[in-house]
């Protein structure tokens, strides 16, 4: 930064999380299920019960020269019911936590294979977002870019909040598809060990 000397940012050897070759089955599991957890499921329709209408026959059912009719809710009309439209639904698919810390430390294990993994000692204390984006600049970062620490300083989220792809979080709260939407995690060493330790995604 301009205003302040910041600690060097540097790659992280794949080693550190474990063996890089990780089981791709459970890497894609986990991926599915972080990706179904993140569903809202709200969206919902009207069903035949639910419309707002007489339930008196429209019309004779002989006689008029048109086609014969139910009710108004019937799902063909205009202002009808939806004929197996979405409803509210809970996805119950889940991981282990063994196999959620498993999935994680292997994700990692990768991104420090593609040297996307990086070690900072100190943030700086510059809450200047002009500053921020200056560091991350000059360390070579760029994308989406996923800031790591045990107890994030106020200064940094402050200075990340506006800079867009960047996200600051709390290294036991970060979850698998937050690690797998970065380009590249920057994190300190106390957030590390959190990270070898796993959490649940």
């Amino acid at each position: 930064m301009a205003a302040q000397e910041t600690a060097p940012v540097t790659p992280v050897g794949a080693d550190l999380f474990g063996e890089p070759g990780a089981r791709d089955e459970l890497l894609r599991r986990a991926t599915v299920v972080g990706a179904q957890r993140r569903r809202q499921s709200t969206s919902s329709t009207q069903s035949r019960g639910e419309v707002t209408a007489s339930a008196q026959k429209l019309y004779r059912q002989k006689g008029v020269g048109r086609a014969r009719a139910g009710s108004a809710s019937a799902g063909q009309r205009r202002g009808g019911a939806v004929t197996f439209g979405p409803r509210p639904r809970t996805v119950r698919r889940r991981l282990s936590r063994r196999e959620r810390r498993e999935a994680l430390r292997s994700l990692l294990a990768q991104k420090a294979q593609a040297d996307r993994v990086h070690r900072v000692d100190d943030w700086g204390d510059s809450p200047k977002t002009k500053e921020r984006a200056a560091w991350l600049a000059d360390a070579g970062l760029a994308g989406r870019l996923l800031l790591l620490d045990a107890d994030p300083p106020e200064a940094l989220r402050r200075s990340s909040r506006n800079i867009p792809g960047v996200t600051v979080e709390r290294a036991d709260a970060v979850g698998f598809m937050d690690v797998a939407a970065a380009d590249h995690v920057v994190a300190t060493d106390a957030a590390l060990d959190l990270l070898r330790g796993g959490r649940d995604a």
